[in-house]
């Protein structure tokens, strides 16, 4: 009889277990999408590197567990390769460019604009708007990197390809 209630206690403690851990790893892919769809891809893999780095840390510091599970020697191996490509990867999150300058202009009351013009004024003056920063930035050597609705976002000083090395840095990050 005592054996059966211990049996049934232990099976109670392993359902509740797995249960939250079945909640927490749940939880660990909704924010794993959710951080998905808001970074770019090598923010995404920088971070995850670094989350395997501390769980390298931790597992060595005598805890044994990554976020309440055991890290196998495979994970680990993987987590310390990572890790020593974490500090170039980190390199390509932020860079120093001098005499660089980027320009975002952003009409101020542009939704209430829009309540007092039809869609054809709003677009022509948009038109109007971007065509001459297009010249202005033309003249001046300036590169157009996007326009975003009413703002427009433009960039200097990078020397000769600067568009393309910003576009391929973005795409790093």
């Amino acid at each position: 009889m005592a054996m059966c209630a211990i049996a049934r206690l232990e099976e109670s403690r392993s359902r509740g277990n797995f249960v939250k851990e079945f909640r927490r790893r749940r939880e660990q892919r909704k924010w794993a999408a959710l951080i998905s769809n808001m970074l770019p891809p090598a923010v995404v893999t920088l971070l995850q590197r670094k989350n395997n780095k501390l769980a390298i840390g931790r597992s060595s510091h005598g805890d044994g567990s990554s976020n309440g599970s055991p890290l196998t020697a495979a994970a680990a191996a993987a987590a310390a390769a990572a890790a020593d490509e974490d500090d170039e990867v980190s390199a390509t999150l932020a860079w120093k460019l001098p005499h660089t300058c980027i320009f975002q202009s952003d009409i101020v009351g542009f939704t209430a604009l829009t309540q007092r013009i039809t869609p054809r004024e709003l677009v022509a003056m948009l038109h109007s708007l971007f065509a001459a920063y297009d010249r202005i930035c033309a003249k001046h050597h300036v590169q157009k990197i996007e326009t975003i609705g009413d703002a427009y976002i433009a960039a200097t000083g990078g020397g000769s390809g600067f568009r393309v090395q910003i576009l391929e840095g973005w795409s790093r990050v």
